[in-house]
């Protein structure tokens, strides 16, 4: 996909950090102002603005919905803020096939991969648990975070440390 402007640079870097490449992953979600609109509507929005300038000629949002691969009537109800996508509806799906997981991000999702770990992670015991997730935090710190990111690398912190009380105790008599 070659959409120009923010669009391919967030796609890349969100290819960069699959690869290891990129530390941070920023979303489109953190880069559009919403000016009146919900998150998703402007995300949404921004993809179609690019899109059609890729094109370099007048796009409807009816031939964007087809590309995208959902109904125009339900395409329109999401660029009008009327509807949103439901989690693992196919529209969703069509959604994040053409522009990636930054709509997961405009719906406060948790993005696929996401889920998939922490569905894996929950399936470990404590001891691989505990390091995943001090693995995790170790990676995080060396990366620039949001406030919001670094409050949830403190929480992940204070249940690290939450374990190995719990751990010491068992450990007493």
């Amino acid at each position: 996909m070659l959409l120009r402007n923010r669009t391919a640079v967030l796609i890349g870097c969100q290819v960069g950090w699959q690869m290891g490449l990129v530390a941070d992953l920023p979303t489109l979600a953190d880069d559009v102002k919403l000016n009146g609109m919900n998150k998703f509507q402007e995300v949404l929005v921004a993809f179609y603005e690019d899109w059609r300038r890729e094109r370099q000629h007048e796009k409807s949002v009816s031939e964007f919905s087809r590309w995208v691969g959902i109904a125009p009537a339900v395409m329109h109800n999401y660029m009008k803020g009327r509807r949103k996508p439901d989690p693992g509806s196919k529209e969703l799906k069509a959604l994040e096939a053409k522009l990636g997981g930054a709509v997961y991000d405009a719906l406060d999702l948790p993005r696929p991969a996401i889920r998939a770990a922490m569905s894996v992670l929950s399936e470990l015991t404590e001891e691989d648990q505990t390091d995943t997730i001090t693995n995790i935090i170790f990676r995080a710190k060396s990366s620039e975070l949001s406030t919001e990111k670094k409050a949830d690398i403190k929480a992940m912190e204070d249940y690290i440390q939450q374990r190995k009380k719990q751990k010491q105790q068992k450990k007493s008599p």
